[in-house]
């Protein structure tokens, strides 16, 4: 760097240049900060409004999973009440056998209670005396 009174005339005119150039393009570069103002709100509207859109979505997340916790503690519950609801038909299981087996023997009595009151109707509405009551087969080959 040289002082001012040592400079030459190339000198001079490469500093003019150098200044109207950087002159310029400091001019471009605040025309483009400018024009960038106008932008500048438009896209603070669109951070805005995807930043209301993201809290949205947050809120829709939460309130899911929300819904997944109580949908899976249900299903524990349901879960749990089937398990003992078999254990309870496994543990009556034996009862109801028993209670088949008693049903059973009960209708065979039943069937022979039948045929003793059929009998009995058969001869208590016999109109004579003569009238024999009809025997069984085996009954009859047996004789008195």
């Amino acid at each position: 760097s040289k002082p001012a009174s040592e400079r030459g005339g190339f000198d001079s005119m490469v500093l003019e240049q150098l200044e109207g150039e950087l002159g310029a393009r400091l001019a471009a570069f605040d025309a483009e900060l400018e024009s960038g103002e106008g932008g500048r709100a438009e896209r603070a509207s669109a951070v805005e409004a995807e930043e209301r859109e993201l809290a949205a979505a947050t809120e829709r997340l939460l309130a899911g999973k929300a819904g997944l916790q109580a949908a899976q503690a249900s299903r524990g519950e349901a879960e749990d009440e089937l398990k003992a609801a078999e254990a309870a038909m496994r543990d009556l299981a034996p009862e109801l056998r028993q209670l088949e087996a008693d049903l059973a023997q009960a209708d065979h009595r039943l069937q022979a209670t039948d045929a003793v009151l059929g009998s009995f109707a058969r001869l208590r509405d016999r109109t004579s005396a003569d009238e024999a009551p009809a025997e069984p087969p085996a009954a009859a080959a047996a004789g008195p």
